[in-house]
């Protein structure tokens, strides 16, 4: 059972603008009990997905931002550096825990080229930082090219 700040955090993801789902994500349904449900195709309407206890599920494209990462899953995890690595068009990009207090704590970073991109204390909270961090970035970029126009 995933925690509140787990949600939370998962939900944010799903607002960065680099997002996008990815066949394969499990999924949380917040509205009903945090029942979760592995994306496993789409059509001009629907995501569908099977939950947990093998039931087909079906959501529309509009009602999907309600939706929560299940930021637990390996394969939603594996999704996510697959979207960071995309935006910033890096496969060489890299996740990885680095102890801070040998054996006690540690931390969790995105980098790539010798630079640290985001870190956290946990993978998921990583991940999502980099793509946040794209979107800030991004935003500068227009803002930039809109001045210039």
């Amino acid at each position: 059972m995933l925690t509140n700040e787990q949600i939370a955090l998962g939900k944010s993801a799903v607002k960065a603008k680099r997002f996008r789902w990815l066949v394969g994500m499990n999924i949380i349904e917040p509205e009903y009990g945090n029942t979760s449900f592995r994306l496993c195709w789409k059509d001009d309407t629907y995501y569908h997905g099977v939950t947990e206890n093998s039931a087909w599920y079906r959501v529309k494209h509009a009602n999907m931002m309600n939706k929560a990462l299940d930021i637990t899953d390996y394969a939603t995890l594996g999704c996510l550096l697959a979207l960071v690595r995309e935006a910033l068009n890096r496969q060489q990009l890299t996740v990885e825990f680095v102890w801070t207090d040998p054996g006690v704590t540690g931390l969790w970073r995105v980098w790539y080229e010798a630079s640290v991109l985001s870190h956290s204390d946990t993978e998921a909270g990583a991940l999502i930082s980099a793509l946040s961090a794209l979107d800030a970035a991004y935003e500068d970029e227009v803002g930039r090219e809109n001045k210039l126009c």
